[in-house]
């Protein structure tokens, strides 16, 4: 869960707040004037029913004016501020992403599809290490090939082993499966690190 200000909180859930947004496309800013929609697709598990050991990759669509031409797994980083009657809150970040597809809307809007760094888990495991192994050198592995860092507040055990593999598996596949180990899912949060995501009685992840 991502800490916001008090203000933030109570904004959120005052039905008279408004809305301003920001995207940053390859450290270049663009606001409200060149955003036209921008929206998250995001969960922990695979379908309706409720499960562990997920690693499921956010989806970010944006619709953005523009004339830049922004190319494939450019980084963009989307953000949302809340405006009250007094005053406005700090801009919250919604996740680091990556181009994945674009199509030409029209008036000059551009459509661009983007996903998280767990997009590109989806490639085939292959290990430098003598398995079985533990789960955190295992994980630091495979963190170290796709660039990610590992939330400070995620704790994984070395003392779990991942076994001897006799299947091909992709990184993505044993992300999840160590997560799973941990009764968690994994997911990129909102400073685009790896988390796992315990699920807890009564409390919405």
């Amino acid at each position: 869960m991502y800490n916001v200000s008090n203000y933030f909180q109570k904004l959120i859930r005052e039905p008279g707040r408004t809305f301003d947004m920001k995207v940053i496309i390859n450290n270049t800013e663009y606001g409200t004037n060149n955003i036209v929609e921008m929206g998250l697709q995001e969960a922990i598990a695979e379908g309706e029913d409720f499960a562990i050991g997920n690693a499921i990759a956010t989806r970010f669509d944006l619709e953005i004016r523009t004339e830049d031409n922004f190319e494939a797994n450019a980084e963009v980083r989307p953000y949302i501020m809340l405006y009250g009657e007094d005053a406005s809150t700090e801009w919250l970040p919604l996740g680091v992403f990556y181009i994945d597809s674009r199509e030409y809307a029209e008036g000059g809007v551009w459509r661009y599809v983007c996903y998280d760094k767990l997009m590109f888990a989806n490639q085939l495991w292959e290990t430098n290490l003598t398995l079985p192994n533990g789960m955190l050198s295992v994980m630091n592995e495979i963190c170290g090939i796709l660039d990610i860092e590992i939330a400070e507040d995620t704790i994984i055990n070395n003392l779990f082993e991942v076994p001897l593999m006799t299947h091909e598996f992709t990184m993505r596949q044993v992300i999840g499966y160590i997560a799973g180990c941990h009764a968690a899912n994994a997911r990129i949060n909102r400073n685009g690190k790896l988390a796992f995501v315990i699920p807890k009685q009564g409390e919405v992840v």
